[in-house]
């Protein structure tokens, strides 16, 4: 038997590393490319331009929902947003539900064209089942009510919201609560009684 020449034998090693780089460079090309929607892009953009979030596209300013502020409007004068003036009622889900729904007050006096919130859900005794954040349009004019609703978490259809219709099937009671993370504001359509 002849013996393999150490350059033809470094060279064969050479192209099998390689080929086995290559494959484990596709494969963690494909997973950075599934973790890359995963990702939330929390920023605050000026008046007049549009964020993307999450694959969503809303008009407006991303206004944090934990304290009072002013926004800069393009003539240069400002609004204040109080997001203690928007409210959340009207949650229902029954069991065999596959979304739930509710309904947004606007009080505030300025145009919300978007919403950003974390749904806790608690059993009857007040332990978390599950918590999401929720990001979602939703077109709520000042002095008015909009219903909106979204995928619900119960994917196996077997809990259902304690103050709504008791099914006929066996089913879990459970409370939700509901908290605010941010608004998004229309500056261009602000009332102009509400400047400052």
């Amino acid at each position: 038997m002849k013996a393999i020449p150490a350059s033809i034998r470094f060279i064969s090693l050479l192209s099998v590393c390689a080929l086995s780089l290559h494959s484990s460079d596709a494969q963690a090309r494909k997973i950075k490319l599934s973790l890359k929607t995963n990702g939330t892009k929390e920023h605050t953009v000026k008046a007049g331009k549009k964020e993307t979030h999450v694959g969503l596209r809303i008009d407006g300013i991303r206004m944090v929902a934990s304290e009072s502020c002013r926004i800069p409007l393009a003539d240069g004068d400002t609004v204040t947003f109080d997001p203690a003036k928007v409210s959340f009622s009207g949650y229902e889900k029954e069991a065999g539900a596959a979304r739930e729904t509710m309904l947004i007050s606007n009080h505030s006096g300025l145009y919300i064209s978007g919403i950003e919130m974390t749904v806790t859900y608690l059993d009857m005794s007040g332990r978390m089942l599950h918590s999401r954040k929720i990001t979602k349009k939703c077109d709520v004019p000042p002095g008015e009510t909009r219903m909106f609703d979204y995928p619900t978490w119960d994917r196996q259809k077997t809990y259902y919201y304690h103050l709504g219709n008791s099914p006929r099937k066996v089913a879990t009671p459970y409370d939700v609560k509901v908290s605010p993370i941010a608004f998004w504001i229309k500056t261009d359509e602000i009332e102009t009684d509400n400047k400052e």
